[in-house]
């Protein structure tokens, strides 16, 4: 990682850096495993990973084709942390589906991928 000035606008991590580490490889340290959580509930999806100039949550629903990008809400049901963390609290069965962490620099771009089933 670099010594940065980070924002979240519109669910994407900017950096005002321009760091060499750009250039280099994508690295993934550690992010969350798949859960079940039940209506109501709350979960915290993490993307550990270093060298990337732009992180995205991307939300897969499975009732539509086309992905989203996740960005804090309004209601405070979903947050994007300064840690890279997507926080969802309130979960409905609207919120189930794949939720992809993007990560892009220089190089490339990698993606890690993690589905929510909520039970009710």
């Amino acid at each position: 990682m670099c010594a940065c000035v980070w924002t979240v606008l519109g669910g994407i991590l900017h950096s005002s850096s321009t760091s060499a580490y750009y250039n280099e490889p994508l690295v993934i340290f550690s992010s969350s495993v798949n859960a079940t959580v039940n209506v109501g509930g709350a979960y915290n999806f993490s993307c550990n990973a270093s060298n990337y100039l732009l992180l995205q949550w991307i939300f897969h629903d499975q009732n539509t084709p086309f992905p989203r990008v996740v960005s804090n809400t309004t209601d405070g049901r979903r947050v994007i942390t300064p840690d890279n963390e997507l926080h969802l609290t309130n979960i409905w069965f609207e919120d189930e589906g794949k939720y992809e962490c993007r990560l892009q620099n220089n190089l490339g771009i990698m993606s890690l991928w993690n589905n929510l089933t909520v039970v009710g």
